[in-house]
């Protein structure tokens, strides 16, 4: 998929971005609270999608076939339902919150 890498680590790092600022917002200068919600994404590449991991739990997948946001469903799988699109204009970040994909309404 043209582009799929550059797109990718914007997403990434706009991800980041929104748990750190949410994490800097909770602390108020607490330190302890800064690294309670503070959590650090790292990736894991599979043969269609990558998992976004945190500390503790699997944050998030895209779909590397066509770009899509996914919530995870279980450790192993994800949901379903596209939260988003790392080419559409918001870079899939539209629908990210501290916490993984939001939730569907």
């Amino acid at each position: 998929m043209k582009n799929f890498e550059a797109k990718f680590k914007s997403w990434l790092k706009g991800s980041q971005k929104i748990i750190t600022d949410y994490a800097t917002d909770r602390a108020k200068g607490s330190q302890r609270i800064l690294d309670i919600y503070n959590n650090i994404l790292t990736v894991k590449k599979g043969r269609r999608y990558i998992k976004i991991l945190t500390e503790t739990s699997v944050w998030a997948f895209i779909d590397m076939t066509n770009g899509n946001v996914l919530k995870a469903a279980s450790y192993k799988a994800p949901s379903k339902i596209s939260r988003g699109n790392i080419f559409d204009e918001f870079n899939g970040l539209n629908s990210i919150t501290p916490y993984g994909p939001a939730n569907l309404r």
